[in-house]
């Protein structure tokens, strides 16, 4: 997919969020910095693939009936997660499932695509990496198609070695428009 402008009718430039961190000069080798890039799409799209969860089969995961999806789960976020984040990310993933058990829509049928929209920067340091980009999600289900308001987002990453994957040790976002609609 191409990416698509994070502007919209409905917000003006005194609308854009006043705690957007700014961009940054990439720094690092051409290919650990394409790579923490590529990795960075691929742990957005795997965090949002949860959305894609019915809460039937959230509610099955948190209360132990079905060991299956919570394996599946716990090595979705092991592959997203440094190892010393993935067992309190599935923690906090249960806890806000259980939080919301029955409370919110059925999201049954919606498809998730989350695009990167700008890149504003990327630091390399060793086996440690800080992306910063703009980005945003794709929201299907059947006929209809909404983009949801993008969000600025940091992630710091880290790997084992230099032929290792990257994992997310953390992440903090911005909302890029303050005003919502």
């Amino acid at each position: 997919m191409t990416a698509k402008a994070f502007t919209s009718p409905i917000h003006t430039a005194d609308q854009i969020s006043s705690n957007l961190r700014p961009g940054f000069i990439d720094w690092g080798l051409p290919w650990d910095i394409a790579s923490a890039q590529d990795r960075a799409r691929v742990i957005s799209e795997k965090i949002y693939a949860l959305d894609a969860l019915t809460l039937k089969e959230e509610l099955a995961i948190t209360d132990g009936s079905d060991p299956v999806g919570a394996a599946k789960v716990k090595n979705l976020l092991e592959s997203i997660y440094s190892p010393a984040n993935a067992s309190s990310s599935y923690d906090g993933i249960l806890a806000m499932w259980r939080n919301d058990a029955g409370h919110g829509p059925d999201f049954n049928g919606f498809t998730y695509h989350y695009e990167i929209q700008q890149w504003q920067g990327v630091q390399i340091n060793g086996n440690k990496a800080t992306v910063q980009f703009v980005g945003g999600v794709e929201v299907s289900a059947r006929d209809l198609t909404q983009y949801e308001p993008p969000t600025q987002w940091v992630y710091w990453l880290e790997r084992a070695n230099a032929s290792s994957d990257w994992k997310l040790v953390d992440r903090k976002g911005v909302d890029y428009f303050v005003g919502r609609y």
